[in-house]
């Protein structure tokens, strides 16, 4: 696992990491574009919300 000095992690709707996107992101922007590209690319338009960052 990489450090930095601020990590964003994604998780899913049950709270816990993310099972395919369980990255450390170095700002909420990266994170949120990664999971909209994740989205896209299995047809999931769905708006994402800003929930709990570990």
């Amino acid at each position: 696992m990489v450090l930095c000095r601020s990590c964003y992690r994604l998780v899913g709707l049950d709270g816990r990491l993310h099972p395919v996107l369980d990255t450390p992101y170095e700002t909420l922007e990266l994170a949120l574009a990664e999971a909209s590209i994740g989205a896209t690319a299995k047809g999931l338009a769905a708006p994402l919300a800003r929930g709990a960052l570990l």
